[in-house]
């Protein structure tokens, strides 16, 4: 009976100690589960802050329509009794092909900035240096059935090749994400990228969210083993997929264990045009 008792009390000691551990385990994970969702979605706000996709998006697409107009008033003078008025359709149409170059090397340095702005946010981030966890990996992409914030009010002639093209979406009559919608025939060398943006809902605009990773489609990795990576994306990134680890102590003379998280979120939608 004596020896029975002892083991009995040495494993109720042992199965205390257990559960002590694991639920300090437990209070650490989803302490540390807090700081990644909390630092996923910051990283997202990134994103969209001040509405710089949305309104690039918006410019892209007003741009587009400017060039085709203008090309269809060039035309059209050739073919009329005003054909001497052609060197003004002319500059209007080279103007507005400038433009359109001119938004699409802006497009461009808006996606430098946004990937230099995140990896710079999670090698500075308080937070994860006060837990001591490691970005592992970031990653930027858009949501898989993405659309843009931008509706198709362009001209019937550009209505109709959008249709076509299957580049907007036939309900909400927006533009689908991730798209490059150039113009036909003599204006197809331009480029008019259009990203995935949440349009306001009801008036207002749509929060940053966490997402299932598995709805996350990614289109570069930006920090890659902590490390920022020199890259850059086709589109404007409009959701973040970040995995960090976390070592935490399980409690004294047990050593610690390395806790592994992955979060995904999607930016804030677009503000409305006023």
């Amino acid at each position: 009976m004596l020896y029975l008792t002892c083991a009995v009390g040495i494993l109720i000691v042992i199965v205390i100690v257990f559960a002590i551990s694991m639920g300090k385990l437990f209070v650490h994970r989803t302490h540390d589960q807090s700081v990644v969702d909390s630092t996923t979605l910051k990283a997202a706000l990134l994103l969209n802050s001040d509405d710089h996709a949305g309104k690039m998006n918006n410019l892209v697409v007003q741009s587009r329509e400017m060039v085709f107009d203008a090309r269809c008033a060039h035309n059209a003078t050739l073919n009329s009794e005003f054909w001497y008025l052609e060197p003004l359709a002319q500059r209007l149409l080279d103007q507005s092909r400038w433009g359109a170059n001119f938004i699409e090397n802006g497009r461009k340095r808006l996606i430098v900035e946004k990937i230099k702005g995140l990896q710079e946010m999670v090698s500075n981030d308080q937070s994860l240096k006060n837990h001591g966890a490691t970005v592992l990996s970031l990653e930027v992409g858009s949501l898989a059935d993405g659309q843009s914030n931008v509706y198709d009010d362009e001209a019937d002639e550009l209505q109709s090749l959008d249709k076509q093209k299957n580049w907007i979406d036939p309900e909400t009559r927006r533009f689908k994400g991730n798209i490059n919608a150039v113009l036909p025939f003599e204006d197809q060398d331009l480029t008019f990228k259009i990203s995935p943006l949440h349009a306001p809902n009801n008036g207002k605009m749509v929060q940053a969210s966490l997402v299932p990773p598995n709805e996350f489609e990614k289109m570069a990795t930006i920090v890659d083993k902590g490390k920022p990576v020199t890259v850059s994306c086709d589109q404007v990134p409009s959701a973040v997929r970040l995995n960090f680890d976390f070592p935490d102590q399980i409690g004294n003379g047990y050593g610690s264990v390395e806790l592994q998280f992955s979060a995904a979120a999607s930016t804030n939608g677009a503000q409305l045009v006023p």
